[in-house]
């Protein structure tokens, strides 16, 4: 969360946006869940170009 704040300072508003980019469908098996999501955040993070923050 720090980074985020820190971002939020350093580029205002403006700098900052957040959408939804993608619906998954619910998994019930926490370990699938779990790869769904770190295989989209890694499609996605590829895809915009975009690091994740500290």
């Amino acid at each position: 969360m720090a980074g985020l704040t820190a971002a939020w300072k350093a580029h205002g508003a403006e700098g900052c946006v957040f959408k939804e980019l993608e619906r998954i469908e619910p998994e019930d098996d926490p370990y699938l869940r779990h790869a769904a999501l770190k295989a989209r955040l890694a499609h996605w993070q590829g895809k915009l170009a975009a690091t994740a923050l500290p």
